[in-house]
């Protein structure tokens, strides 16, 4: 189960319009700050992303000693000024954090981490692992093994999130679940995957459904609304199942067994986006993925009244027993069944079937 989450930032929170910065440079001290095709000034530069030089140094080196101290800080002031800033994004991140702690590992060289922090962009996040103070970039796999040590989480705990795609490698390497953001700033294929993952990591709700026939009768009710009930339905945390489909079965229908319930199948099923119609429902949807489903029959010694609400679990108790041939025709007039409950709806004829 995913219980952090770290970011890049990078051409993912943010992306540098390097063409408006250098423009910038280039009015007020008369020369580009692009590196191109020196590899000196490429050296250099990598340098102040793990902490050995800074864009002092690549002052220097163009030429400009003299007013190295005021370039850097000039580019420090405006570095941040020409971001495009992924506001989609940080809602995102803004949503996340009241569920998971959110970090941050950036490549990045002190000059772009002060402005960033100067500026607020870090406020959205519980801590930053910057490249040029780890001394590493996350080319370096260790970068990784030593960030999840010090937050405390397992690989698998994690989710990591980035535009390049070596760093996702290594972050795979290590264990980490991980998303490739490649669309900056669109957001409709990151948020379909991040909910995808996160989804995936959710419990399923523990159910429990009886087929408890009464002499040619099965319990049962058409409700109308695309589905036929029988009696069943969560189980609480400790529950054994099959006290749990007793419990479910009497205070619904007024049901006393004769006999062993005998469980015949589980089936998982998940949740389509469009599941939940009410609130509890939307409640439910938020804290499990679907719904893992234990069928049991049995045989039904006699019927009494409900003990259940009538308006939320007790049934009309002369609505209770359905012909089996009814429940398989009823069941039949779903076809086609919507492709997540395919299975679900196949086993419950099979188990009809079996009881004819």
């Amino acid at each position: 189960m995913i219980k952090v989450i770290i970011f890049d930032m990078g051409s993912v929170v943010y992306r540098t319009d390097w063409d408006k910065l250098n423009k910038q440079f280039k009015d007020k001290f008369g020369f580009d700050i692009r590196l191109f095709n020196n590899e000196k000034l490429i050296e250099i530069y990598n340098n102040t992303n793990i902490g050995k030089a800074t864009m002092k140094d690549m002052a220097i080196f163009l030429g400009h000693e003299k007013d190295a101290d005021e370039i850097a800080e000039y580019y420090r002031k405006f570095y941040f000024n020409s971001k495009i800033i992924n506001k989609d994004m940080l809602k995102v991140i803004n949503n996340l954090k009241k569920e998971y702690p959110i970090y941050v590992i950036t490549d990045t060289n002190k000059e772009h981490y002060e402005s960033n922090k100067e500026n607020g962009i870090f406020s959205n996040f519980k801590k930053i692992f910057a490249s040029h103070e780890l001394g590493r970039r996350k080319e370096d796999i260790s970068v990784f093994r030593d960030v999840i040590k010090e937050i405390k989480f397992k690989p698998e705990e994690v989710l990591f999130i980035d535009d390049h795609l070596p760093n996702i490698e290594n972050a795979k390497e290590v264990g980490l679940k991980t998303i490739h953001y490649k669309d900056f700033p669109k957001m409709d294929k990151f948020n379909e995957e991040l909910k995808k993952i996160l989804r995936e990591d959710l419990p399923f709700r523990k159910n429990c459904e009886g087929y408890l026939v009464f002499g040619d009768n099965l319990i049962g009710r058409d409700t109308e609304y695309g589905y036929i009930d029988f009696p069943g339905g969560g189980v609480e945390d400790g529950e054994d199942l099959k006290e749990a489909l007793k419990r479910e079965a009497f205070e619904e229908a007024g049901v006393i067994l004769e006999g062993e319930l005998k469980e015949v199948g589980n089936i998982k099923t998940i949740w389509s986006d469009d599941w939940a119609k009410n609130e509890k429902q939307k409640k439910r949807f938020d804290k499990y993925q679907g719904d893992d489903m234990h069928f049991f029959i049995g045989k039904v010694k006699k019927l009494v009244n409900s003990s259940g609400d009538n308006e939320e679990n007790g049934w009309d108790l002369n609505e209770r027993l359905m012909p089996i041939k009814k429940a398989i025709e009823i069941i039949e007039s779903y076809k086609p069944f919507p492709k997540e409950l395919d299975e679900y709806y196949k086993f419950k004829l099979k188990i009809l079937r079996s009881l004819l």
